[in-house]
């Protein structure tokens, strides 16, 4: 592997830069109505139950009668729910050919994602996470972004300094507690621009 000096690693987040997220489609998916849509969306998917998920703080099993009994959502939604927000976690395609196209640059890479131990346990076997040495999922380590100790966890893992790191994430707060421990970042947008600013970022 080529690891000369002006080579950065690369950091990718999952959620909206490897996989879809979409939870106004995984709401829409298992709604009735249009009430029922906005009321998964403004008490459930995405909200504090799902944080607490992403940091490991319980279970799927755990959370479920305490979603019902503190939303009011049937048991049988907030279940589709959790089934939905794995099975439409589809890849990015054009990320995964920029994965590809970086490996065969002999170009590091990682992977720092918030996600539960669930969702990282169903997409643990796809083939992109082969091309990552090192792999931070939220839910195993008990920490979240944009907590500063998951990016020293990061830099610890990697055993490589801030500045040779570049951190590719969707979310503002992610990319501005990345840049606070001196990494390098590129907030994801799914533009050509983005595509373009990996690559030059990991000097290919």
């Amino acid at each position: 592997m080529n690891n000369s000096r002006k080579h950065k690693e690369i950091v990718f987040d999952l959620g909206n830069v490897v996989v879809n997220w979409d939870p106004e489609g995984i709401a829409d998916s298992v709604s009735d109505t249009a009430e029922e849509k906005a009321h998964l969306l403004s008490a459930f998917i995405g909200k504090q139950y799902w944080l607490e998920l992403d940091k490991g703080l319980a279970t799927e099993e755990e959370m479920l009668p305490r979603v019902v009994a503190e939303t009011g959502i049937p048991i049988q939604k907030v279940t589709a729910c959790f089934e939905k927000a794995k099975t439409s976690l589809d890849n990015i395609p054009q990320t995964i050919a920029l994965i590809e196209e970086l490996a065969a640059n002999g170009i590091r890479m990682h992977c720092l994602s918030n996600m539960s131990v669930e969702t990282y346990d169903y997409l643990k076997n796809r083939p992109f996470f082969r091309r990552f040495d090192c792999v931070i999922i939220s839910g195993q380590e008990k920490m979240i972004k944009p907590e500063a100790e998951i990016f020293e966890l990061l830099i610890d893992r990697t055993g490589t300094s801030p500045d040779r790191l570049v951190f590719v994430d969707d979310l503002e707060a992610n990319v501005l507690a990345a840049q606070a421990k001196g990494i390098h970042t590129v907030h994801f947008q799914r533009s050509e621009a983005c595509y373009e600013k990996i690559r030059e970022l990991a000097g290919i």
